[in-house]
């Protein structure tokens, strides 16, 4: 009697076997029942070890669609950030101290990442995330690459005061930001920071120029450790291989722009101003034109 039970079980339609006691399982209890049919008519129709192997197939396809589903989510990084980048003491920090707090700090050395949200003065919710990378020489590559993935936009500070000395690491560096892979057509702002002692300072324009030498020498050395002996080039280029470098050869806005994070002093007064305006245009111009301020 179990024997005939079990023919006639495995003999009933497909569709009879998925609707019984659907209504009070739903959908879950659907699929389930669907599967237990179609392994119950599997198993009268295929040998025992054949049976096992397509079992195991199905369980290798399921977990295997699931992994490159996770896979797929977890690669697909939101881009919400602007970095701030540099070298050691250029004043990276009080400059996000600045525009995330309007503060300028008594800063050390960063060691870590420091990010904030830049809220919107209006609404005060979080326009971007603003993302303070550590300059140290050993920490400042690897910081660039883990974050570059979730880059609008990237603000490249220089200490205006130290630059002439510092040209060639300034420009290895920008080296890197310029030719990141993630980082393409992402708008660069180079960001002269200490112009507030203007006699021992580099201005801007100056520092534009110099850095175009700089890079021009970086890529001939770069680019011919990478050309093959047929003649051909492969890795990182910057510009116009067969022309002087120019910052207009690249295909992502670049600007420069003077700043000074710890403010002037007010005439006749202790208490210092910081003009934030041009930096927070960028910034609003960066992300679309929304409203940052104009502190």
């Amino acid at each position: 009697k179990k024997k005939k039970k079990k023919l006639a079980e495995r003999d009933r339609p497909i569709t009879q076997l998925t609707t019984t006691n659907t209504d009070s399982k739903g959908a879950t209890g659907r699929w389930f029942l669907f599967f237990s049919s179609l392994f119950a008519i599997m198993d009268g129709a295929m040998d025992t070890n054949v049976l096992g192997l397509v079992v195991a197939a199905l369980v290798v396809l399921v977990v295997t669609a699931v992994l490159v589903w996770k896979f797929a989510l977890g690669s697909s990084e939101k881009r919400d950030g602007i970095l701030l980048c540099g070298l050691s003491g250029s004043g990276k920090t009080c400059v996000f101290s600045r525009l995330c707090y309007d503060k300028f700090p008594e800063t050390i050395t960063s060691m870590e990442e420091n990010q904030a949200p830049l809220l919107s003065p209006e609404t005060k919710t979080a326009l971007c995330r603003i993302i303070d990378l550590p300059g140290h020489e050993r920490l400042r590559l690897s910081s660039l690459e883990r974050n570059a993935a979730s880059a609008i936009a990237v603000v490249f500070v220089i200490d205006s005061q130290t630059f002439n000395r510092r040209l060639r690491d300034v420009a290895e560096f920008a080296f890197h930001v310029l030719t990141l892979p993630a980082l393409e057509n992402k708008p660069v702002l180079f960001l002269c920071n200490k112009q507030d002692l203007a006699l021992l300072c580099s201005k801007p324009a100056t520092v534009k120029t110099k850095l175009e030498e700089e890079l021009n020498v970086i890529r001939s050395t770069t680019e011919a450790g990478l050309e093959g002996t047929d003649g051909s080039r492969s890795g990182a280029t910057l510009g116009s291989p067969d022309e002087p470098f120019a910052f207009d050869q690249l295909t992502c806005p670049v600007e420069f722009l003077g700043f000074t994070a710890r403010g002037k002093l007010k005439p006749g007064s202790t208490q210092r101003t910081v003009n934030l305006a041009p930096l927070k245009n960028w910034v609003s111009s960066s992300l679309g034109g929304v409203v940052v301020g104009s502190g």
